[in-house]
Formats: structure tokens, sequence, C-alpha cells
């Protein structure tokens, strides 16, 4: 049977080429080592707090004057460029195959992050029971399974739930989204948590409204430490001209 589905599979990609969803040539990947390599990887220095790259480390304006309820927030690529184009094709395109090559990123950065404690568990951030039956996957699910695999920790699907819909982020001021996420999510079940270091997983950090959120909550069900992991973030002009320096 694996031997009919790997021919089957050859055939396919015979008759119809995998194309590289940033540059579209042909590739053996649906993200060839080419554009791979061009990923918009980011370096320190980093806030100690919701990792944003600053000219120093330390704490960036945001974070001395709010305090997260995650411990820390680590994000592998600035979301621009073949991340940016990659993270579409993965989430609009269905292209699910993008997944563990991009989850190399993900664990790059993790390695990179020192002084993390032992981590209990994977949590992906939920899309509300709609908006996953409409899209057919938890794209932040496909990103923590090779996490998972590769560092042997098990994931959690059955601890935090996203309990309505919410308007899309995308035009949305700061405010705003921390607003709208608000309440958003719940805990299925109150008790797994007490004592456990969670990892909290998703595609993209923008103002960090629904990961604080998750995070809340996560530490109401008795979460001892939250970090996030994402793979990409969005970054204000002001960080995106240290990045490009």
């Amino acid at each position: 049977m694996k031997m009919l589905k790997a021919f089957l599979e050859g055939l396919l990609d015979l008759v119809f080429p995998r194309h590289c969803c940033a540059c579209g040539k042909i590739s053996d990947q649906s993200l060839c080592v080419s554009c791979f390599s061009r990923s918009e990887y980011l370096s320190p220095p980093f806030c100690r707090r919701c990792g944003i790259p600053m000219e120093q480390a330390g704490l960036c304006d945001d974070c001395s004057i709010r305090n997260p309820s995650y411990e820390k927030a680590m994000s592998a690529c600035s979301y621009e460029g073949v991340t940016r184009k990659a993270v579409i094709s993965l989430k609009f395109r269905h292209n699910q195959d993008l997944a563990p090559i991009l989850a190399l990123l993900m664990m790059k950065r993790l390695q990179q992050e020192g002084g993390l404690p032992r981590i209990d568990c994977l949590v992906p951030v939920p899309l509300s029971q709609a908006g996953e039956k409409q899209r057919g996957f938890n794209q932040a699910f496909l990103l923590a399974a090779p996490i998972s695999e590769a560092l042997h920790i098990p994931i959690r699907q059955d601890i935090l739930r996203k309990k309505r819909e919410t308007s899309s982020l995308k035009k949305l001021a700061r405010k705003e989204r921390f607003l709208t996420v608000s309440g958003s999510f719940e805990l299925i079940d109150g008790n797994a948590l007490k004592g456990a270091t969670v990892l909290l997983i998703d595609d993209i950090m923008t103002t960090g409204a629904t990961l604080e959120e998750c995070a809340a909550t996560l530490k109401q069900g008795g979460a001892l430490g939250v970090f996030c992991l994402t793979l990409a973030r969005t970054l204000p002009h002001r960080h995106r001209d240290i990045l490009h320096s």
C-alpha cells in the first residue's frame, strides 16, 4: 500500500510538478532551498519579554508599560518577503506541505533561546469551531506537530478552546485588537495545567493580543509558566529599520 501511494505521488509530481510558493520555480518542495535560505530570520538582540528586535537587549517600551501574561514570546522570522508568501500559501492556498518546512525555522529559534525551563506540553492557538471548519485545518497545529515529534513534547488540544468567532483583526488598531479578543478563549479542562509549563504555538504575532489572551487563560487554569513561539511577527517601521540596518 505504501509503495502504491509513493508511486501515485511520484506520478502526480511528474504530471503536476510542484512549484515553490515564493519564487514559482519547479521544486521538489513547496518552498525551494534557495527561498528557504532567504527567509527573513530574526537575529538578536530582542526584547526579553515580547521578543521584538531591538538595538540593545532589554525591555521594549510596550513591555515596560504593561506586564504580559506570558513569560517570553519568540518569533523566528519577520512577516515579509519569502516568509509572508509561505504563510499565505499555507493558510489560504491549503499548502499544508509547507508546515514541516516552516517548523524548522521555529525549532531553530527555539534552540537559539537559552535558559528556557523544561516544557511540559505544546498548545496550538485554537481556531473557533466555525473557523477551523471553514479552513479545514488549524495552521498552528500543523506547525506544532513536527516540533512535538522532534522534541518529544506532547501536543494538548484538550485544554484551550476559542469559544466565539472574532471579527478580522487585520485592520484594527492595537487597542481594538486587545478588546476584540478579550474573553474569546476558555479552558476545556480547568485542572489539566496545574504546575505545567506551556509552549503556546501560533503562525503570526502582530500586537500579541491573541497570545496575551491565551496566556492569561492558561494561567487561570494553573499553568506555572507560558512561553510563546510563532513562525513570524509583523514589525512596526521603527523595528523594521533596526532589522534592515
